[in-house]
């Protein structure tokens, strides 16, 4: 899960984005996702989906073979 993290950390970046408008982008409050991308806390899966929908990752890559 933190190769994921570290993937939309890069993003924000790429995009210059600021964490308070791509929270406000995926309806979580800014300190929420604040600790998701600083890993003091997990993200739920629709955090993330909403994440990788928002920072246009291919989630496909980061699941684990059946």
């Amino acid at each position: 899960m933190q190769d994921i993290i570290k993937t939309f950390n890069v993003k924000i970046v790429e995009r210059n984005l600021k964490q308070k408008d791509l929270a406000e982008l995926i309806g979580v409050p800014e300190d929420r996702l604040s600790r998701i991308l600083n890993y003091k806390s997990k993200m739920l899966a629709t955090e993330m989906l909403r994440l990788g929908y928002a920072l246009d990752v291919d989630l496909n890559e980061y699941r684990e073979p059946a």
